[in-house]
């Protein structure tokens, strides 16, 4: 039997530009330097076929959490 084998790509979508007040519509509207959202980003991802495996979301010290970890994963070829 063999084992498949995967490439995997990881991401980090911060949720406050300033670390303020975290807002999880920061993932939809706001934009890198190519104009790209963190979502623009996940869908390009998706449509190269790369299959969402896991969301984590990441705390501050405050206890709210600013941002949040994709990892994506598909066949390697």
């Amino acid at each position: 039997m063999t084992m498949a084998m995967w490439e995997i790509q990881l991401f980090t979508a911060y949720m406050t530009q300033n670390f303020g007040n975290p807002n999880v519509a920061d993932l939809w509207t706001i934009k890198d330097d190519n104009g790209y959202t963190k979502w623009d980003r996940a869908q390009k991802l998706a449509g190269e076929g790369w299959e969402l495996v896991g969301v984590t979301a990441i705390a501050a010290s405050d206890g709210h959490t600013t941002a949040v970890l994709f990892t994506f994963k598909r066949p390697l070829s």
